[in-house]
């Protein structure tokens, strides 16, 4: 039976246990059986109402335990890693190694455009001349579209510019493996929180370090949040027609309004505005190249 009915947002997920951030605490939870039965699966990140099965003022029991009863509705999710409501996805690149594979970065941008997610890149390992040309030139790409922030996870440099920036959001760190996630993570809370790997001397890729998913928060109020997960460092594209990728690409779209045919996929039709934009370096060849690629991309998933 239970004795209190409250929401909260899911924090933590183990081995088929969540635990639940609440206003009485932090209550440890499984779901209710018709969750399942409605092939409802719970996220980190969740906002959910649950029913407190221990007696909050009783001063015998140390743990607080529950059963989630609903799921409320989500302003986005993600199946790999399975987590909800974020409000901002960093992109990390490395200035160093591994080496930035910018086709990689723009899906990861598409990724975070298809869902409608605020995203910001941030160039790790810029603690020398060498790591700043390389955000630089980063910067240049993106600049007028993307928000591009220099740090150095290693010497904590842009760790304040980038903690200001997520306040009161809940953010996510996406990118490759061995980028520095884990270390920019750990600067961000001040403290030894994730096991942090080292940079694979036969692939030159980072190895995963974080072993479950987790929302911890980066400041003294814990208004701000960060997802610490295993996952996102590689995201499909979502399904879409090759008319509806330039709506992943705001400098492509917002040229494209120009165009003397509304249809146009801005490959070599007459009149495309995104063409002479390119042609006036409006638009960086780099992520031009990135959207004929993923149009090439479409059209193979189509077809088969």
């Amino acid at each position: 039976m239970s004795l209190n009915a409250v929401e909260g947002r899911i924090v933590k997920g183990i081995g088929g246990f969540y635990y639940v951030d609440t206003p009485l605490g932090q209550v440890t939870t499984r779901g209710r059986g018709n969750l399942k039965r409605d092939g409802e699966t719970l996220y980190v990140g969740d906002i959910v109402k649950l029913s407190i099965l221990t007696d909050p003022d009783n001063e015998q029991s140390d743990i607080l335990e529950g059963v989630i009863e609903e799921v409320l509705m989500r302003k986005n999710s993600f199946v790999r890693p399975q987590v909800a409501n974020v409000d901002l996805i960093a992109i990390v690149v490395s200035a160093k190694t591994p080496k930035v594979n910018l086709k990689l970065l723009d899906k990861f941008l598409c990724v975070c455009e298809g869902k409608h997610v605020e995203c910001i890149i941030c160039v790790n390992k810029t603690e020398d001349k060498r790591g700043m040309l390389m955000y630089e030139k980063i910067e240049s790409i993106y600049k007028g579209t993307y928000e591009t922030y220099a740090v150095s996870g290693t010497q904590s440099t842009g760790i304040d510019q980038l903690r200001n920036r997520f306040k009161g959001l809940t953010i996510a760190l996406a990118g490759p493996s061995g980028v520095g996630k884990s270390t920019i993570l750990n600067a961000l809370i001040g403290r030894g929180h994730m096991q942090v790997g080292e940079i694979s001397q036969k692939t030159n890729r980072g190895k995963h370090t974080t072993r479950h998913v987790e929302l911890v928060p980066i400041d003294e109020d814990g208004k701000s949040l960060i997802f610490d997960t295993p996952g996102f460092t590689s995201l499909e594209l979502p399904d879409i027609d090759k008319s509806e990728l330039r709506h992943l690409f705001p400098e492509i779209e917002r040229e494209g309004i120009n165009c003397r045919f509304q249809d146009c996929l801005h490959l070599e039709e007459p009149g495309c505005a995104v063409l002479e934009a390119l042609l006036q370096n409006k638009i960086a060849k780099s992520r031009y190249d990135s959207y004929r690629s993923f149009l090439d991309d479409i059209a193979n998933k189509k077809r088969y």
